[in-house]
């Protein structure tokens, strides 16, 4: 699927292919953790079922206002020790398919906002 929204944006995602991203014009593989103002970081995770609270330690001190979690084909929460950790600290958590958090990212980066998407491949 195509996602391309913005040429003048920071970061943006081209496309989400099974087993990987394009993002600013760069094929990566794997899960990834995309800041919308800084380089792209592999992020060790292959199923929600495998998240722990410690995977989300780089956004959680990054102070982010927005985080989007891309949890693969299908919507899936994380267990509730996890979400508790962004409220606590603050932060903005919403749960969606990787799809949907991709086109999400895209708009809320092309709009300006500062906003981390922690996306699981599929």
């Amino acid at each position: 699927m195509k996602f391309s929204l913005s040429d003048d944006a920071d970061i943006v995602i081209n496309s989400y292919e099974k087993g990987g991203f394009r993002v600013s014009g760069r094929q990566l593989s794997g899960s990834q953790l995309l800041f919308s103002h800084q380089p792209p970081q592999n992020w060790p995770v292959e199923s929600v079922d495998s998240l722990q609270a410690s995977d989300f330690q780089p956004i959680l001190s990054s102070h982010m206002q927005t985080v989007i979690v891309g949890t693969g084909e299908k919507q899936q929460f994380p267990p509730d020790e996890i979400l508790l950790a962004f409220y606590a600290a603050g932060i903005g958590v919403e749960i969606m398919d990787t799809a949907a958090a991709c086109r999400t990212f895209n708009v809320l980066v092309a709009e300006g906002r500062e906003v981390c998407a922690a996306l699981i491949a599929i």
